[in-house]
């Protein structure tokens, strides 16, 4: 039997950073699945936001989505996931992908092939996780009998941020679940999950700026996102009631998607009274 279907929230890089904790906290009692953090220039670290998350909240799991691979060495990515798997044991769910290609390039830290990167990435990260002493000499990847002193007290699944068709397939050869961003727009979903040709098991979550209520098409008409100079498809977003929503998010599942991220509208007014509507309104409608 599969498992049921998870409803998470993003939080938006647009959110200043000490509103993180309210955030947290509303996620964690509302009984949303997950909370994701992303990793956005020039805004927020992933591994931060999952720290702070973490720490204020009992019970829900925290996903980067996604660390930037070109930014961060593999190894103290992989001694980051490690102890926040230890002191939050079942809660880590590591998320990595390429980092988006303009700001990489702003920053110095762009490769020629971000495909050949993610792959050498992931399988040094999976065998780090596993406590093994690996030796690599890679095109991007250079370790020499490295091994983590503290490893995971479990298997840490690895989530991959994927776009492109390459991406795609190799998200699902090496991940345990793939990434799919709110760039997605709705006519390339079932072509990108047919894409993926999944491992057992391999989960395929879907971002879309969601808005719940009376008001979700006014907000949604007038949007400001939360990236600036960054346009998204109209398709991207869902609005309505929560059984409109459910509904909607329903239909995408159909297409292949296993599991749902939802991320509010740049001009939210009530983001806590939002948080409250996806997991005690939505997310029950969607799981039944």
């Amino acid at each position: 039997m599969s498992s049921p279907t998870s409803l998470g929230l993003m939080v938006p890089p647009s959110l200043p950073p000490e509103r993180l904790p309210d955030v947290a906290r509303a996620a964690d009692a509302a009984g949303l699945d997950y909370l994701w953090v992303c990793e956005d220039c020039f805004a927020t670290t992933s591994i931060a936001y999952a720290s702070l998350a973490l720490a204020v909240t009992d019970r829900i799991s925290v996903g980067t989505g996604f660390l930037s691979t070109p930014v961060r060495n593999v190894v103290t990515a992989a001694m980051d996931f490690s102890i926040l798997a230890r002191n939050f044991p079942g809660r880590v769910i590591p998320g990595v992908g390429h980092g988006w290609q303009p700001h990489m390039a702003q920053i110095g830290a762009k490769v020629t092939s971000p495909l050949t990167l993610l792959e050498e990435y992931v399988t040094a990260l999976r065998n780090l996780f596993a406590g093994k002493e690996i030796s690599v000499t890679g095109r991007y990847i250079t370790l020499d009998r490295v091994r983590l002193d503290w490893t995971p007290p479990a298997p840490l699944p690895i989530m991959i941020g994927a776009n492109g068709p390459n991406s795609l397939r190799l998200a699902g050869q090496l991940g345990d679940g793939t990434l799919l961003t709110s760039m997605v727009s709705s006519g390339a979903i079932a072509g990108y999950c047919a894409l993926i040709t999944p491992q057992p098991g391999h989960r395929i979550f879907l971002s879309r700026t969601i808005s719940v209520g009376a008001q979700a098409a006014e907000l949604i008409a007038a949007d400001p996102g939360h990236y600036p100079g960054i346009s998204f498809d109209a398709s991207t977003s869902i609005g309505g009631s929560a059984a409109e929503v459910a509904d909607t998010l329903s239909e995408i599942r159909d297409l292949g998607v296993t599991d749902f991220i939802a991320s509010p509208t740049g001009n939210e007014p009530d983001l806590l009274g939002y948080i409250h509507a996806l997991g005690q309104e939505v997310r029950p409608l969607l799981q039944s």
